[in-house]
């Protein structure tokens, strides 16, 4: 391959559909990936992998997480969402939800709070992109439940999944409260599509590789098409160190090859798409005389602005009712929509600006190890034995376990930041990152509000025991900011474009570009955000 026109950080949801748009229109891409392009037969669906770590860097990579009540801070992987080509959406849940309006526009809507920014852009100026994003990956939904600015104008691409049959229970107790709900777009095959099958409802999604396909994540979809076009070069295994710039250019990536020797690259362009924490690492590893500071960062903006999805969750266990169907489908399909937005209100003592979230409902996995917990949780002593096997095989065959999650804000606030650990370093002997982590009051309250409207939902639906798991939780593996996009310099990492400030030809296009986490996971954002940058890196520089 000659010198590629552009060279590509990472291999997800920011990378993938910037590689397929550059290549397709008749550029060289180069992409490096730090983690192993892994078959469709080497995905497992057992937890013993998820306990074993697979997919995840080692724990040499693990990051310095500090808090108030741990300022010394404690090795952690809070942050990493996978190692390897294809990033996180490899062990996703697929949920492929637009941000709402008020998403880019939070301090418009709520006013201002904490270091929440209004994006650039508008829900309209992303809109056709989220339907690109949603077509070249492929969704599974219904448009026709969906109403509001940012409900989608055609059918997706395919059919929904099937559903468990307990949805027509949540479905009435819905419409008794007069609640809104969509059905869930995922991005999994509900139909043979793209030369691969349909799902088989193996209860194997979220946190697994599909080991037949039927997932769409970016190294099944769109990151194939992008190789198929014969201008796309793959390099896994491959470990970027850093960059060799000049004043206003990126000259050469350097990196790490899959045989641990140290090498370098030269390119037109760069884009950074490593997720939101290792991008904004190499750029504070890139320090030189011109940058002393890390390259982009001369305002001191790299690294701030971290923030990392909320999440509250639960499991409701409900009676299996005379007439209800005994089934294993893995789906409920039901996504809330009713509690996006509230009017301002106090709760449990803390005032709530009004910002809410999605809140999703599944049928509780029945794997051991998750039956297990559940068992414990909800007994008043421990369990061994033949006491454990009794309600472990209570629960499944007398009972109905239901999950709901509810996504919901990380407000970026000044006590969530990132910097490099001086006194931590990788297996190559570089700084890791040194995470700053406040998680704030209200963000526990809006939790905890959320999860009451669920137990209120549940309560509808009949008799339930519920086990909160989470309450205004935060997910690792959704991470955003330490780059946000912006107008100005001085409170931005990146333009408009992506494109970093002073650079002529430095982009991060990952989920570090966002100003605010949005209530609703980011990954069809990032994905949408990527096709819009790949367009205009194609009209505007190359």
């Amino acid at each position: 391959m000659p010198e590629p026109d552009l060279v590509i950080v990472g291999s997800g949801a920011g990378a993938a559909p910037l590689a397929l748009a550059v290549a397709s229109a008749g550029f060289n891409v180069l992409i490096l990936e730090k983690g192993a392009d892994y078959s469709d037969s080497q995905y497992r669906s057992d937890e013993a992998s998820l306990a074993a770590g697979f997919l995840y860097p080692r724990f040499e990579e693990a990051r310095t997480v500090v808090t108030k009540s741990n300022p010394q801070g404690v090795a952690h992987s809070l942050g990493w969402s996978a190692n390897c080509v294809g990033g996180g959406t490899v062990h996703m849940g697929g949920f492929m939800y637009r941000f709402a309006p008020e998403d880019f526009q939070s301090v418009s809507h709520f006013g201002r709070h904490w270091e929440a920014a209004d994006w650039p852009l508008s829900y309209e100026d992303f809109e056709p992109w989220y339907e690109l994003a949603e077509n070249e990956l492929g969704i599974s939904g219904h448009a026709a439940t969906e109403s509001g600015a940012n409900a989608r104008r055609k059918p997706y691409l395919m059919p929904a999944l099937k559903e468990h049959p307990i949805v027509s229970r949540v479905d009435e107790a819905l419409q008794r409260l007069r609640w809104r709900s969509i059905t869930t777009p995922r991005a999994v095959n509900s139909i043979a599509n793209d030369g691969r099958p349909a799902c088989i409802y193996c209860d194997a999604c979220a946190g697994y590789g599909c080991k037949v396909g039927a997932k769409n994540s970016v190294q099944r979809s769109i990151l194939r098409r992008a190789l198929a076009t014969g201008r796309v070069v793959l390099s896994p295994n491959t470990r970027v160190v850093g960059l060799r710039s000049e004043a206003e250019r990126v000259t050469h990536v350097r990196y790490i090859n899959a045989q641990g020797k140290p090498d370098e690259v030269r390119s037109r362009f760069v884009s950074l798409s490593a997720s939101a924490i290792e991008s904004a690492r190499l750029l504070l590893l890139s320090a030189n005389a011109l940058h002393p500071n890390g390259v982009g960062n001369a305002h001191a903006q790299v690294g701030r602005h971290l923030q990392f999805h909320s999440v509250t969750a639960g499991t409701a266990r409900l009676p299996i009712l005379a007439n209800d169907t005994i089934d294993k489908l893995p789906f409920i399909g039901r996504t809330v929509t009713e509690h996006l937005s509230f009017s301002p209100t106090t709760f449990a003592d803390v005032p709530l600006i009004g910002k809410g979230g999605l809140l999703r409902l599944d049928m509780h996995n029945d794997k051991p190890l998750q039956s297990y917990r559940i068992a414990q949780a909800l007994s008043e002593k421990a369990l061994f034995g033949e006491s454990l096997r009794k309600e472990v095989s209570r629960q499944r065959y007398e009972k109905q376990l239901i999950s709901f999650e509810v996504f919901h804000d990380f407000f970026p606030n000044a006590g969530t930041y990132l910097t490099l650990d001086a006194s931590r370093t990788d297996q190559f002997g570089l700084p890791v990152a040194r995470i700053a982590l406040d998680v704030l009051t209200h963000q526990k309250a809006v939790g905890r509000y959320l999860a009451a409207k669920a137990q209120t939902l549940f309560s509808e639906m009949g008799d339930h025991e519920l086990m909160l798991e989470s309450i205004g939780g935060i997910s690792s593996h959704l991470a955003q900011g330490c780059c946000r996009f912006g107008l100005s310099p001085e409170n931005s990492v990146l333009d408009a474009d992506c494109r970093v400030h002073g650079m002529q030809n430095l982009f991060v296009v990952d989920g570090a570009f966002m100003p605010t986490s949005g209530s609703a996971p980011p990954t069809l954002t990032i994905l949408a955000n990527s096709f819009r940058v790949a367009a205009t890196l194609i009209q505007k520089y190359l």
